[in-house]
This record gives C-alpha cells, sequence and structure tokens, in this order.
C-alpha cells in the first residue's frame, strides 16, 4: 500500500496493527513499505494515542540470549546508582508498594534455578551474620507470640528438663506405655501439655513413656514427630 494512503485506509490499518497487535510503528511502516515517520504523522493526525517507552516494552520477553549479552555488557560498569544507598523516604515507598505481593509459582520456580549453584564468598557470609545480630528478636520479630515458644524451648534445653526425661523413662522401665515397646525412640510425654501447664515441667507424676508412633498418635497436629531426627 502507498504510504500517503487515505485517512479512511490509515485509520483502519493503525486501529489493527497499532491498537489491537500493539505493534510497533517500525513493524508497521515495514509492513507497509515505508518508514516509521508516516506511520507517526498519520498517528499524530488521526489523534491515536501513542504509547511512551514504558509502555511499550510492558510484557515483552527477550530472550535469554539478549539477557544474557546485556548482563555481560554492564559488568563492572559504573551506573548512577553505584555506592548509594536509597533514602528512608524511598525505603517505606517500596515497602508499601511490595506488601502483601506474593510470587507466582512459575516466577519462584524461575528465582531457584536461576541461584543455583550460586556460592557467596566467606566475606560475605561474614557480613550478612553480622548485620542480623541484634535484629528482628524477641518482640521485634514479626512472628512474635507473646515468648510462649521461647520459655518452651528454654525449658527443654535445661538440666533440670534432662534429669525430668530420664527419670521418666527409668520408671516405666525404657518402655512405651501405649504399645509396649522397649527401647528405640522413646518421648518423655507431658500429661499435662507443657504449654499450657509450665509448672508442671517437672513433675515426674506428669510425664509418661512414648514410643515416636504413640506420641505422634496423641498430637496429630505435629507431623514432624515421626521424623527419625527427632528423639
Amino acid at each position: 500500500m502507498n504510504p500517503i494512503g487515505t485517512a479512511k485506509e490509515w485509520q483502519a490499518i493503525l486501529q489493527k496493527e497499532y491498537i489491537e497487535e500493539r505493534l510497533s510503528i517500525v513493524t508497521i511502516g515495514k509492513n507497509h513499505n515505508c518508514s516509521a515517520t508516516p506511520v507517526k504523522k498519520w498517528l499524530d493526525r488521526l489523534d491515536f494515542r501513542t504509547r511512551g517507552v514504558a509502555e511499550a516494552l510492558r510484557g515483552l520477553k527477550r530472550p535469554d540470549e539478549f539477557k544474557r549479552a546485556v548482563s555481560k555488557g554492564m559488568k563492572g560498569v559504573n551506573t548512577w546508582m553505584l555506592g548509594r544507598k536509597s533514602s528512608e523516604e524511598t525505603k517505606e515507598k517500596c515497602r508499601i508498594a511490595s506488601t502483601g505481593k506474593r510470587h507466582t509459582v512459575e516466577s519462584k520456580k524461575k528465582i531457584s534455578m536461576a541461584r543455583k549453584g550460586i556460592k557467596f564468598s566467606e566475606t560475605h557470609l561474614l557480613a550478612l551474620s553480622r548485620s542480623h545480630i541484634g535484629k528482628n528478636l524477641g518482640p521485634d520479630h514479626w512472628n512474635w507470640k507473646g515468648g510462649a515458644k521461647t520459655e518452651n524451648m528454654r525449658i527443654r534445653r535445661s538440666p533440670e528438663y534432662k534429669q525430668w526425661r530420664l527419670a521418666v523413662f527409668e520408671r516405666d522401665g525404657f518402655r512405651c506405655v501405649g504399645c509396649g515397646t522397649v527401647g528405640g525412640f522413646l518421648h518423655a510425654h507431658h500429661i499435662l501439655h507443657l504449654a499450657k501447664y509450665p509448672e508442671k515441667a517437672f513433675d515426674i507424676d506428669n510425664g509418661t513413656t512414648l514410643c515416636k508412633e504413640c506420641h505422634a498418635g496423641v498430637h496429630p497436629e505435629m507431623k514432624n514427630l515421626l521424623n527419625p531426627k527427632i528423639a
């Protein structure tokens, strides 16, 4: 078609190729044996809203070869952000913008594949460790639940708990009171739950010996009880 076609002809072309098919003005020009200049002029003349660069690139998928070439070309380049730190205001805006957003399953797989084989240097790992010292602990942690679990773990790691556990096993002859199994992976079970009755934590009468399977039956919500690493 002659690039100097009628307004009616260009109206139909631009509606179909630029609006519906979202082709670029360069591609449209090639399709009709002209440059991008007359296409742009017809867009303006017919009052079509032209797309900006960001809108034109939105949803465009680049080939992996292209991405690798760009990545390789940018290595060692001093970008405008190098050495700069975002302001607290910018950080807060980013936090609000990302709140509630979740990666799709496909996105998670891509991130996982991209990070496979990456090994951090000892210096980097040490810096990460130091950056977390004293942060997100206790009430400052996002999953803080009043310290109940902390107190529970403190009791279970204490010497008194180990003595109580052994005393329960010895009293029951290292035999599961549920099925009669002797030895193996035995648990000292609190009859009155430790979380609700911490004052009964070291009461031998509040303990009973159970094998892993019987203990899992008492606590169906604790799926990890059958893990062979848990004794």
